[in-house]
């Protein structure tokens, strides 16, 4: 693999971010399709930013991969995470702390079926296709 990238403000990573990660999360950098799923494949568990995302890409792209997830309750993480069943959505750090010690008992086949029914291509063009009939119907 690459060096790390830390694209976007490395000087902030490397002063504020680096020293809070310890010895057991590290930084990757941006990553192609490629490199996550191959990156993916051993990973635990993404913890995507406190940003309430409209729709989290990092999330579906996790759950893609069969990868539990740890997520705060902001913007669309209860649409898409299932506390128990493919991750874990939790208000702050003492929770997060918790779900971390919790994750492995997860099953990534579980996971990846539940991206399958909900976020699979197949099932998005199922879903747009029932509204657009339901707009002719009406």
């Amino acid at each position: 693999m690459q060096a790390p990238s830390t694209s976007g403000n490395p000087a902030y990573f490397d002063q504020h971010v680096r020293p809070l990660l310890g010895g057991s999360v590290y930084y990757i950098g941006t990553l192609d399709d490629e490199e996550k799923q191959r990156t993916g494949a051993g990973a635990h568990s993404p913890v995507p930013d406190r940003w309430p995302k409209p729709f989290g890409l990092v999330i579906i792209e996790a759950m893609a991969c069969g990868i539990p997830l740890i997520a705060y309750h902001r913007g669309s993480v209860d649409e898409a995470v299932r506390s128990g069943v493919n991750g874990f959505a939790v208000e702050g750090e003492e929770e997060a702390v918790t779900a971390a010690g919790r994750i492995c008992d997860l099953n990534r086949n579980t996971v990846r079926a539940e991206f399958e029914q909900c976020f699979s291509a197949s099932r998005m063009a199922d879903g747009y296709e029932a509204i657009y009939r339901k707009l002719l119907e009406s």
